[in-house]
């Protein structure tokens, strides 16, 4: 009886939890989003850590990884470089690409960030070549924006 009522129970777990889940990821990823913004690498640490969030999961409404929120909001390096050295072996940084598909060094061209930029092209000197959904190249929006 008391196994009965131990797997009732969990099947009640689960069926609750399944209408939270999206709630939950949410918050958690606006949580991790701030801590990306705020640089706290206390929170980062602890959500990465426990594996509540990857680096290549998508984070935000129009498909910014983690990575692509760090090149737009710092210029600190080291986040950006603890953040590359945790994505997966199997991961081409040429495939993370936002709903605009823009690639990491999209977003440096877009923002200005020429530390990122320098970073990324020496791990993968294609994403110079990549062009996003309106077909620019990271240079040409680099040029636009100096313009």
């Amino acid at each position: 009886m008391k196994k009965e009522l131990f797997n009732a129970a969990h099947k009640i777990a689960l069926l609750n939890l399944e209408g939270i889940f999206p709630k939950i990821t949410a918050e958690i990823h606006q949580l991790f989003y701030n801590a990306l913004l705020e640089v706290r690498s206390d929170v980062i640490d602890v959500l990465l850590g426990n594996k509540e969030v990857t680096v290549i999961e998508k984070i935000t409404n129009n498909g910014n990884t983690s990575l692509h929120v760090a090149v737009r909001a710092t210029r600190k390096s080291e986040l950006l470089q603890k953040l590359l050295e945790l994505t997966p072996k199997n991961t081409e940084l040429l495939d993370l690409r936002n709903s605009d598909g823009s690639t990491l060094l999209h977003v440096a061209a877009i923002v200005g960030n020429t530390q990122a930029a320098d970073i990324l092209v020496g791990r993968n000197p294609e994403l110079l070549f990549a062009k996003d959904n309106e077909g620019h190249i990271p240079l040409a929006i680099a040029l636009s924006n100096m313009l």
